[in-house]
């Protein structure tokens, strides 16, 4: 449905798009990907038809109905929100209007004669049948199962000039949605939706039959959405046919395999460069012309071999590099902790206690009051009831998810110095490169930083500040991919306590080793990542559902007088569903063992001396072994779930 071929894309003297190439199919969920300013952006507007191409051709199906999610929406100052619901269905509700106008005037047929009524019937069958058949009469059902799944808590009738950027955000994504379009292009989809929401957006994707170009910086996302990545490298594109979490196993494997094919060229190359010298010094040392000539074929040769360039992995942009002096055991500790605002409760009576090294992750609905318990830990609000006690020596990092600076005026080089005190300026710009601001960049004022810049400062000025307790609200939000897998890597390796606010479901597997959730305006807590924590919530959903049924059975065969049969049922049923739960295990065990039997093979085969050239082949034994193991993932998780229902 859309091709792009051999794109190049300039803007003033900037190249962004070199040779950028993609095809889209019918029904494919594609997650585009790559650094900030790679041209991500840039290709939904050439798809849509905002900007051109300096070079290349752009081929979209006829009639096509495109949808364009964008970071930044355009605000009409007088429309409601219900107003700009219908706007992504303006025909219908242009064919309702006039629908409503003939039958007012079939209503006053003693006013109209016989030859107009019979227009209007007419009129009225045909756009009824239309309106029917383009969803018009379960248009407004649609619009509350997805602003429904969205999280909207606005009313319909509120102008849009009082929304949040947030709010705005999620409105347009519904607009995009009830639109129906054939081809979505979704820029950062997920900001602004908490958890719930985005997990409805993922089932609304997966059951969409179009296609979905999706930019994220939210890897779970991908993972749960995407069947392809395409990544904008050097202004071309790199495809891999699977998820995100593919697409890293991938991306290192092609490395690899690219370095190996990188060395054996260059050891043939230093080999006949050797033996060109050695026959060079025989042919000097004998005079032999017919040597010179042997020594001068083998240097054309060299010549002629097209010199692969050494692959390289994505250079690190930045280090960060956290080096606080140690806190006592308790960092933090809050008693009896109420806090309302307008007489609406976040929380209720709250006890807990935060220790030096623990790596936790806080999670809840939007509005719940993440933000707020926040605020209370770092004193800027005061809770209602109870106390907060920080801890000994606990020095406290935090990133404002709206990373707002008092120092907005001052060039990067002045902010820094006042964070670091006297130092040389050389040794100042010394630090600012490290974190990727070089050359006249250290002059730019902090206020007129990046999104992403912005948090990489905020970093910078946090590792020179010697703090051991960092806190971080959404502090993926402005970052792309390669920055967030950096960050990542720098805050496994930091010793002190962290406390993260985050919907980055990846981000927070990979950092942190315990959750607290707000239920119920209550912190509940949860050992482990979060997909620890997602496999609890479906525990405790089944433990519920179940009770629910037993509730049920037994009100209903408490009615029919007959309790000691209905005991009985239950015992049979349960023997039922733990002979299943058996069957099933053992089905599952016997589908491992039969994948790990498979790698094995495939291992052994690839340590065959006649094989070790056949790169190709080892490459496909590579790629069959890392889906296998991929399956045998999905399995051990079934077998989990099933061996603790087993009990």
């Amino acid at each position: 449905m859309i091709t792009l071929s051999h794109i190049k894309k300039n803007f003033g003297l900037e190249s962004v798009l070199e040779d950028f190439s993609m095809v889209l199919y019918p029904g494919e969920r594609v997650g585009l990907i790559g650094a900030n300013g790679s041209g991500k952006s840039t290709i939904f507007k050439l798809i849509t038809g905002i900007e051109v191409p300096d070079q290349g051709t752009i081929a979209i199906g006829r009639n096509v109905r495109i949808g364009y999610l964008t970071q930044i929406p355009k605000r009409n100052q007088d429309e409601t929100v219900m107003e700009r619901l219908w706007k992504g269905a303006a025909h219908l509700k242009k064919m309702e209007v006039r629908m409503r106008e003939l039958e007012g005037h079939m209503t006053q047929a003693n006013q109209c004669t016989e030859a107009d009524i019979n227009r209007y019937m007419e009129e009225y069958g045909q756009l009824s049948a239309e309106f029917e058949e383009q969803g018009g009469y379960i248009y407004e059902s649609r619009m509350k199962q997805i602003t429904q799944g969205l999280g909207f808590t606005i009313s319909f009738k509120t102008k849009i000039t009082h929304l949040s950027g947030g709010e705005m955000a999620r409105l347009e994504l519904a607009v995009l949605l009830l639109s129906e379009p054939e081809i979505m292009l979704l820029d950062e989809p997920t900001n602004h939706l908490d958890l719930s929401a985005i997990d409805w957006l993922e089932g609304y994707l997966n059951k969409f039959n179009g296609i979905a170009l999706i930019i994220s910086h939210d890897r779970y996302f991908l993972d749960k959405t995407v069947k392809r990545i395409i990544e904008i490298k050097d202004g071309g594109e790199e495809e891999y046919p699977g998820n995100y979490s593919y697409y890293l196993e991938e991306r290192k494997l092609r490395y690899e395999l690219a370095l190996k094919k990188y060395e054996n060229q260059q050891k043939v190359i230093r080999h006949k460069e050797e033996a060109a010298k050695r026959i060079r010094n025989w042919a000097r040392i004998g005079d032999n012309e017919k040597l010179h000539k042997q020594a001068a074929n083998i240097e054309k040769q060299i010549e002629k071999i097209e010199k692969l360039d050494r692959p390289t992995m994505d250079e690190l942009k930045f280090q960060l590099q956290f080096e606080g002096g140690r806190s006592g055991k308790e960092v933090l500790v809050m008693e009896g902790v109420q806090k309302s605002f307008d007489q609406k409760t976040l929380l209720k009576s709250t006890d807990l206690k935060f220790f030096y090294g623990q790596r936790l992750g806080l999670i809840g609905p939007n509005g719940s009051g993440k933000t707020t318990l926040l605020k209370l830990m770092l004193g800027e609000n005061k809770p209602n009831h109870g106390g907060i006690k920080v801890g000994a020596n606990v020095k406290i990092g935090y990133l404002d998810q709206h990373q707002k600076f008092e120092d907005g005026e001052l060039t990067l080089l002045e902010s820094l110095r006042n964070t670091v005190g006297p130092m040389p300026e050389s040794k100042v710009r010394g630090i600012l490169a490290h974190y990727g601001f070089v050359g006249e960049e250290v002059f730019k004022l902090v206020k007129d930083l990046s999104g992403g810049e912005r948090s990489r400062f905020i970093m910078l000025k946090m590792v020179h500040s010697q703090v051991n307790f960092l806190i971080l609200d959404e502090p993926t939000n402005h970052l792309d991919l390669p920055s967030i897998e950096i960050f990542e890597e720098s805050l496994k390796n930091f010793d002190g306590t962290l406390l993260v606010v985050s919907h980055d479901r990846y981000f927070l597997n990979r950092v942190v080793d315990e959750i607290y959730a707000i239920e119920d305006q209550q912190l509940v807590y949860y050992p482990g990542n979060y997909d620890k924590y997602q496999q609890k919530l479906l525990k405790k959903a089944e433990i519920k559902k179940q009770k629910m049924l037993a509730k049920t059975a037994i009100k209903s065969e408490q009615k029919k007088h007959n309790h000691s049969q209905f005991q009985r049922a239950q015992e049979k049923e349960q023997k039922m569903i733990q002979k299943q739960l058996q069957r099933e295990v053992e089905s599952l065990e016997e589908e491992i063992a039969t994948l790990e039997t498979k790698i094995e093979e495939n291992q052994r085969l690839m340590i065959i001396p006649e094989n070790l050239g056949k790169l190709e082949y080892l490459n496909k034994l590579n790629q069959d072994n890392q889906v296998m193991e991929g399956k045998i993932k999905e399995l051990m998780l079934k077998w989990e779930e099933a061996a603790s229902l087993l009990g």
